[in-house]
Parts: C-alpha cells; sequence; structure tokens
C-alpha cells in the first residue's frame, strides 16, 4: 500500500455536528443514521454543506466504545429562529491548524495501515498530535453498495515535537 502523507494547513470549519459514544460494532448503523439526520435538518433549513462530511475521533479508532462527532461543514451557522439546533444537534466552528494527511481508496474495514502508517510518519518526521483525528468521506456515503470505491482523507492535527 503506498501512500502519499502531507502536511497541510486548514482553516477554521463551521459545522453542524451530532457527538455520540457508540460501540465499535454499532458505528456503521449509527454512521448512516447520523448522517441521515444532519443532512435531514440541514434541507429543512434550505443550508447546504460546503464540503464533504466527517467523523472526528475523540478517542483511538479501534477502541471497543467510540467517542465521536459526525460533522457536516456548513458556511454559516444553521440554525432556526431559536438560534439552536434541534435535539443532540449541536452548531460550532472546529478549529484549523496543520495536519498531517493521507488519503485511502477502498473498503473501511481494511483503513488501519493506512491509520499506522499516518502514525509512523507523524513520529519519524517529529511531530506530535495535538487534537482529535478526522475522516473525510470523500466519496462513500453516495456509494453505498461499492466499499471497493470509497476513498477517505485521514487527518491528524499535529505541532512539531521540540
Amino acid at each position: 500500500m503506498g501512500l502519499s502523507i502531507e502536511v497541510k494547513d486548514l482553516p477554521p470549519q463551521q459545522v453542524v455536528r451530532i457527538r455520540a459514544r457508540v460501540p465499535s460494532w454499532a458505528i456503521e448503523w449509527f454512521h448512516d443514521e447520523a448522517y441521515r439526520r444532519l443532512f435531514t435538518y440541514l434541507e429543512s433549513l434550505g443550508a447546504h454543506p460546503v464540503g464533504p462530511p466527517f467523523s472526528l475521533y475523540h478517542n483511538s479508532v479501534t477502541a471497543r466504545r467510540l467517542d465521536l462527532d459526525f460533522c457536516v461543514p456548513i458556511t454559516t451557522v444553521a440554525a432556526d429562529e431559536s438560534g439552536v439546533a434541534p435535539g443532540n444537534l449541536a452548531l460550532g466552528e472546529l478549529p484549523g491548524g496543520t495536519f498531517a494527511s493521507t488519503v485511502f481508496a477502498g473498503n473501511s474495514e481494511y483503513i488501519g495501515e493506512a491509520y499506522a502508517r499516518l502514525m509512523i510518519w507523524i513520529t519519524e518526521n517529529q511531530y506530535r498530535l495535538s487534537g482529535p483525528c478526522r475522516e473525510v468521506y470523500l466519496a462513500s456515503l453516495d456509494r453505498q453498495d461499492s466499499p471497493s470505491e470509497w476513498i477517505t482523507e485521514i487527518l491528524f492535527p499535529v505541532t512539531k515535537a521540540a
């Protein structure tokens, strides 16, 4: 697996999101349900995403119980007249910064090797992690029947180690 790894700077990003703690065995179902709710909410306001959806992992992607946000990037805070999102949807801004990035193509069942290689690269290039990992779904939600065509960008926020 020849992965290309790069360092990139990203600006802060407005998002609508759902925070969840999900058993790893239920992630696929919850993933689909969370994005259905997020896109339905945006559609009800006449708002549109400004980029691909992504997940923000607050713990290890290999944990038995995942702590994550399901996010959809937006240009402005998408709220109804009350100024808040309904239920467990939240509005806010994720910080920008410097990220180590790689793109994985294929079924997410095999994404672990991409994570491992990116973590090795981060260490070997004197970086350290500085926040939660992002999985950006460049091509997957619209290709549910073809996992081999999924394309996922893995982003770790990093700072140079002292």
